[in-house]
């Protein structure tokens, strides 16, 4: 996966921009982040090899890539 590479500043803030869009996970939609946090929390665990759809350069393709172990909530 690849992140943002560039900042932009949006009503007063930092945000990275550019990088991978996540579209789908083992064929499930995703539209948001939401979405994704809710079907790796209920549908996946550490150590699982996952398919992931994303959007890159303008190109549609699938990855698969081994799930880490979740950080904890930061304070």
């Amino acid at each position: 996966m690849r992140g943002g590479n560039r900042t932009a500043d949006v009503q007063g803030g930092q945000y990275n921009i550019g990088g991978d869009i996540i579209v789908s996970v083992n064929g499930t939609k995703i539209e948001n982040t939401d979405a994704l946090s809710t079907y790796l929390q209920e549908n996946c665990l550490p150590g699982q090899v996952i398919s992931v759809g994303i959007i890159r350069d303008g190109q549609q393709m699938t990855v698969n890539l081994v799930l880490g172990t979740r950080p904890p909530p930061s304070a």
